[in-house]
């Protein structure tokens, strides 16, 4: 038991400690952009200048070209929140706007008419959450963080988190379950793990946690509520018998069917006494009650011994 204590411990200190990218969602809410050519009630189209698209720190505001589409709102005398059905860039139509214009399409129509105006009245619909993941996305995937400072809602925060695969959202509000840091959870495997298998790591809470399960099913942690996996980390008690021992996976069950599929999340042990997914865009996001497990396959002849992986939920 001493040697696994240890071994949690040491795959604590293997996650990985890379700067991470991260985007704060509240400092893509900051922009506010003029109409251009607006609508009449249930017209399809309106044209905003992009001559205001920036952060505070002067990074511009991505648009979505493609779906997914970020919402906007537009905060004149009839205020609406619409999601757009296409968007384009081009130069503005009208001088006096700056060079770039986004012309935003709603194939539902507006509910309500917004005429032009120079004063900058259109800004995020998600409080700079959907901006913020699509930046993050753009510069090869990260992490974006909602804060007590962010004003949107928490279906926002659900939908961020299946915008893109190298995007995770972890929230940090003080109402949010996960405030005060990710939980970490802890996946073990004791003695030398069985050669030639495909096993299953067991939670640190079980009877019996030998690295010779195989069954395919075995859910150690099951999602009390939304949130992202990432920061895999793992440590062996003694390193693999070549360079192909020990490929670590993490699997997330579906919760229609219970089938499991594996995660962006993977590490091989090799010969060494540790492994970790460097990747910061490696993440998976999770509904509540969703299955979680880790995989480990192993070689002929497999020296591979006291594993122990950990997770960390956000």
């Amino acid at each position: 038991m001493k040697k696994l204590l240890l071994a949690v411990l040491t795959a604590l200190a293997a996650v990985p400690c890379f700067a991470q990218s991260q985007f704060n969602a509240s400092q893509y809410a900051q922009w506010r952009v003029p109409i251009v050519s607006g609508t009449a009630a249930g017209g399809t189209s309106i044209i905003l200048s992009l001559s205001n698209a920036y952060t505070p720190q002067g990074l511009a505001i991505p648009f979505a070209t493609a779906a997914p589409f970020s919402p906007i709102t537009i905060n004149d005398n009839t205020p609406e929140t619409q999601t757009p059905t296409a968007v384009s860039l081009g130069p503005c139509p009208t001088a006096g706007f700056g060079p770039l214009c986004a012309t935003i399409t709603v194939s539902g129509g507006f509910t309500n008419s917004h005429g032009a105006a120079l004063i900058p009245n259109v800004g995020s619909g998600t409080s700079g959450l959907y901006e913020a993941a699509l930046a993050a996305k753009n510069g090869g995937g990260g992490i974006v963080v909602v804060d007590g400072s962010f004003g949107g809602t928490t279906a926002n925060v659900v939908a961020g988190r299946g915008l893109y695969t190298n995007v995770s959202v972890n929230d940090n509000r003080p109402s949010s379950a996960s405030f005060g840091g990710p939980t970490v959870i802890s996946f073990l495997g004791s003695g030398t793990c069985s050669a030639s298998a495909t096993l299953y790591l067991v939670s640190s809470g079980s009877a019996t946690n030998a690295c010779s399960n195989t069954t395919a099913t075995i859910a150690p942690f099951v999602a009390p509520r939304a949130g992202t996996l990432s920061g895999l980390g793992c440590s062996s008690t003694t390193g693999g018998v070549n360079a192909s021992s020990g490929v670590v996976t993490v699997r997330t069950g579906a919760l229609s069917s219970g089938t499991f599929t594996s995660t962006s999340l993977t590490a091989t042990f090799g010969t060494s006494t540790s492994a970790a997914d460097g990747n910061f865009a490696h993440a998976a996001s999770i509904v509540a009650g969703q299955p979680v497990q880790v995989q480990i396959t192993t070689q002929s002849g497999e020296t591979l011994a006291g594993v122990a992986c950990t997770l960390q939920f956000n």
